[in-house]
């Protein structure tokens, strides 16, 4: 919606793909999309299948970049990566695949368990991952898209999950991994991708003019040694109190490793994070309040120099919801609010480098970031015959701190960002929607604000039966 900031590009030849390849007011999708599921069930056992598939015509197009010295790989300079095509431009695959069975135990006591490719999701986290963001990967491509199923984003992983109620107050919950996945990246020059050597597609780092770095491999984590355990307690029917820890491989990339003749690197993903932690929702008046609190070790922390480490780090977030009956500006109001303080706590040296505080001239990083998100959806039942409406109204703010510790807060301080959008509803199955999105704040590369001028619009249609 608006030309390319030349802060974006200057100087930044292994982050500026996804900018120089969409001029302004370029399509930036143009896809269809297709969602199924299949459940068998009889008596307390059953099955679930789950499949999507789409296609993207974007991306199988030629592209706007007109810079040939800075893109990251061979061949025309104006044409996607395979890898990008496959990611952003259409495929097809299943999803969930599991078993799952019900049991009635003595003294009204009750046991579920799963097993295959499912989704586990643990914590209070409303708009900001929690212990639910680490407990399995998500498409990052399909959470940008217009008309995405909440369950096409959340991606499943092999394991083994059960959840024992003990009685109506007292349930345990647990599960083991046998499958790792990482999180979906944005393919290296996608509409909003800002690194162009780690998603899929990447080729090779430009280190000067004519020398580059070829990509050599990722470093995947091994798939055993991932699970969970949580104890969850109902001290009043309106309150849920939980305590969970949980070990897990990460599933975002911690850095890359540039081989000593500078010739090539290599991605690099961190083992075995150990995280703890508790949660609880309750009910204040009209207001539905939950909140999370988590401790992890052996996380990810980039130091001064670019070296990679390991560390500790909290973090604390606390959310709300709250419905409004007949307004003067709208039938019904819904209100939702979280904000979330991620602290790093204290890093594994690299010789005598533990220094992951830091501000030079291309990078920044501090102790602790802070961050909102606000939300107000508008409901018009019935605006037509047969349609219903909502507005929903979308504030994020990055309030200060660029933290280490990443995976939560994805942009530095200073990032706002809003989005405005309309949703018809006919019969309950056809839904159409426009939205535009907004990137409210100034370009700066080394305070992690990327997407500064890539404000877009939406339009989609949905069908559902």
């Amino acid at each position: 919606m608006e030309d390319a900031d030349s802060k974006l590009l200057d100087g930044q030849a292994n982050a500026d793909d996804g900018n120089r390849n969409f001029d302004r007011h370029s399509l930036m999708t143009h896809r269809v999309t297709a969602l199924g599921e299949i459940i068998l069930r009889k008596d307390n056992y059953g099955a679930v299948l789950r499949g999507s598939t789409f296609y993207d015509d974007v991306y199988h197009r030629s592209n706007d970049n007109d810079s040939p010295g800075t893109v990251n790989k061979d061949g025309d300079h104006n044409e996607f990566t395979s890898d990008a095509k496959k990611y952003s431009g259409g495929r097809s695959r299943f999803l969930d695949a599991y078993v799952f069975a019900d049991f009635e135990l003595p003294a009204r006591q009750r046991l579920g368990v799963k097993a295959g490719r499912h989704v586990v999701a643990w914590g209070e986290g409303l708009f900001y991952p929690g212990v639910n963001g680490v407990q399995g990967p998500v498409n990052v491509v399909n959470s940008g898209q217009p008309g995405i199923e909440v369950k096409d984003i959340m991606l499943p992983v092999g394991q083994v999950s059960a959840n024992w109620e003990v009685n109506p107050d007292f349930g345990l919950s647990a599960y083991a991994q046998y499958e790792w996945k990482g999180n979906e990246l944005n393919p290296v020059g996608s509409f909003l991708s800002t690194s162009d050597v780690t998603g899929p597609g990447r080729q090779f780092m430009i280190l000067g003019p004519g020398f580059n770095a070829a990509y050599a491999g990722t470093n995947d984590p091994r798939d055993s040694g991932q699970y969970g355990i949580r104890a969850m307690y109902r001290p009043t029917l309106s309150t849920e109190l939980g305590f969970f820890h949980v070990r897990y491989h990460d599933r975002n990339p911690g850095g890359v490793t540039i081989a000593p003749d500078f010739q090539s690197y290599e991605i690099e993903y961190i083992e075995d994070i150990k995280l703890t932690g508790m949660s609880f929702s309750t009910s204040v008046g009209d207001t539905q309040v939950g909140g999370e609190w988590s401790y992890r070790t052996g996380a990810p922390v980039m130091l001064a120099g670019n070296q990679l480490t390991t560390g500790s780090g909290q973090q604390m977030q606390l959310s709300f919801i709250r419905a409004f009956g007949d307004m003067p500006w709208a039938s019904s109001t819904t209100i939702m609010g979280e904000v979330v303080h991620v602290r790093a706590d204290d890093v594994d040296k690299i010789g005598n480098n533990d220094d992951f505080t830091f501000k030079t001239a291309t990078s920044w990083q501090t102790k602790t970031s802070t961050a909102y998100t606000l939300q107000g959806v508008l409901s018009y039942p019935g605006i037509f015959p047969g349609w219903d409406l909502n507005v929903p109204i979308n504030w994020a703010h990055v309030v200060d701190g660029n933290t280490p510790l990443k995976g939560t807060i994805s942009a530095g301080e200073g990032d706002k960002r809003m989005s405005v959008g309309a949703t018809f509803k006919y019969l309950g199955n056809l839904e159409l929607n426009t939205t535009y999105t907004a990137y409210l704040y100034s370009a700066d590369p080394s305070r992690n604000r990327m997407l500064a001028d890539r404000d877009y619009l939406t339009i989609s249609a949905k069908y559902s039966f």
